[in-house]
């Protein structure tokens, strides 16, 4: 028998940590695992459950009906939140299985899709007011721009401060084999050399050495 996946995520931090869709995937594959199947297309999509543009839902819904498949979906509410939308899709001709309920009839799948509907309007109703609670006590929304500027300092302040004992042995070292004066270039060296990693880049640069003997109002002279 033939059968086409399809899975879906809301967001796109959801996408981009993979659980979510391959968890679905595991779903659907656990079963197959009995079953003579082919697998003719694999389909993922990264949108909220209330939208009803589905552009990889449609290439699903197609490509199922051009090999005379049946779709596999994890669950319903990976498939729509929305009953009215739900519904064209249980009238598109295409076999469809639910696996948190493979047996369920018409009838029961439209239930459940008016129930994944209004758990999605709760969840929003919830959110709304929790939003505006905050904003009532004179609490700012999501984190902003300054939030972010602050966060971002305090991480580099803490970095540069636990590169202080590999600032202070290098330039002892430096001073006691007599090579002369501790400077940036000789620092940069040094701690490339050594492999001790910067904050971000790949390799310590005189600019960054710079910047954090400044940071920590480091003497190296």
């Amino acid at each position: 028998m033939k059968y086409v996946i399809y899975k879906r995520v809301s967001t796109a931090r959801q996408g981009l940590s993979r659980l979510g869709l391959e968890g679905q995937e595991k779903t659907v594959r656990d079963y197959l695992a009995d079953k003579e199947h082919e697998i003719v297309g694999i389909l993922e999509e990264i949108e909220s459950g209330r939208k009803k543009t589905r552009p990889e839902l449609a290439k699903a819904l197609k490509l199922a009906k051009k090999h005379k498949a049946t779709l596999l979906v994890a669950n319903a509410s990976r498939l729509a939140r929305n009953v009215h939308f739900l519904t064209g899709i249980l009238e598109s001709g295409v076999e469809i299985v639910f696996l948190d309920m493979p047996h369920a009839n018409r009838f029961t799948i439209q239930i459940m899709a008016c129930v994944a509907e209004e758990e999605s309007r709760q969840i929003s109703l919830r959110v709304k007011k929790a939003l505006a609670a905050r904003a009532a006590r004179g609490l700012k929304n999501g984190v902003t721009g300054k939030d972010r500027a602050k966060q971002n300092k305090k991480r580099a302040d803490e970095f540069a401060e636990s590169m202080r004992p590999h600032l202070d042995r290098i330039g002892e070292r430096i001073r006691s084999r007599k090579e002369g004066k501790v400077t940036i270039k000789k620092l940069t060296e040094t701690l490339n050399s050594e492999d001790v990693k910067p904050f971000k880049s790949k390799k310590w640069h005189n600019t960054t050495v710079s910047r954090l003997c400044k940071r920590l109002n480091y003497s190296y002279s």
